[in-house]
């Protein structure tokens, strides 16, 4: 009995015959590598599984199972017990799959945070090609998931925010990917609620150039501005309504508009 025989286990589907194997080898040979590092892809299978189920209720418009939370956290619970080094291939791909649903995981700000930007391989930094199709590297996904985490929740903290808006600057810093239009306009959206105007003025200015006939983006441009300029926020509004989109996406665009030109009395 040895790693060879847990992997062969978990390649055949028999998670928790591989798993009950992994952790009695482990019992009598706590440095045992090889079958530790099986026993972290068993763990990684169990995921998988976890966040299949969770994606398609999300994909279903229903709402996610909190058993299934818990059993998420309860394996990465398990998978931090073994103390795995990173970065590592297993934990690379258990990142990829908790992107999936990461904005609807309570702790998935915790979980990046254990993991930290250097916890990344070279390969997490690359954009990523499957079947023709290119996208955007892990880092930039783990990056704009945070900022639709904290963007979920209307009561975030600032110490939630402004650790999302760190690593999305990182990430934005050192990545490899040439279309960083996306990321550039969570962190936009992030800086404006935090009250950096200026700093939020400046990336969404990037976003423009390549979405200017987009309506979201103008709408946006008009919630910076409403504050300080409320003139040049009239005219971001008006260009939104421009925009050609769906009247059912430009119902609070509308009432933002009508609420700036309200007359106090």
């Amino acid at each position: 009995m040895n790693w060879e025989d847990v992997r062969t286990l978990r390649k055949a589907g028999q998670l928790q015959k591989a798993l009950d194997m992994a952790r009695e080898i482990l019992a009598a040979a706590p440095e045992d590598f090889k079958t530790r590092s099986q026993y972290e892809w068993v763990i990684f299978d169990y995921i998988k599984r976890i966040v299949v189920n969770m994606d398609e209720a999300l994909e279903k418009k229903r709402p996610i199972d909190g058993r299934n939370v818990e059993n998420l956290m309860a394996w990465m619970d398990e998978y931090h017990s073994l103390e795995p080094s990173v970065p590592e291939m297993v934990c690379s791909n258990i990142l990829a799959q908790l992107v999936k649903i990461g904005k609807d995981l309570p702790k998935f700000p915790g979980i990046i945070h254990w993991v930290g930007i250097d916890g990344l391989r070279h390969e997490d930094w690359q954009p990523r090609e499957y079947q023709g199709q290119i996208s955007p590297s892990l880092a930039i996904t783990i990056a704009r998931t945070l900022c639709k985490w904290v963007k979920a929740r209307p009561k975030a903290s600032k110490k939630q925010m402004a650790f999302a808006l760190e690593w999305a600057k990182r990430v934005g810093d050192r990545s490899k990917d040439t279309d960083l239009c996306w990321l550039h306009w969570d962190m936009a959206v992030l800086l404006r609620q935090m009250g950096d105007f200026q700093h939020a003025a400046e990336l969404l200015a990037s976003v423009i150039k390549t979405k200017r006939n987009e309506f979201w983006v103008w709408a946006e441009a008009g919630r910076l501005y409403q504050s300080e300029q409320p003139e040049l926020a009239l005219a971001c509004f008006c260009r939104a309504l421009e925009c050609p989109a769906e009247p059912k996406f430009l119902v609070r665009a509308h009432r933002e508009l009508a609420e700036l030109l309200a007359v106090p009395e």
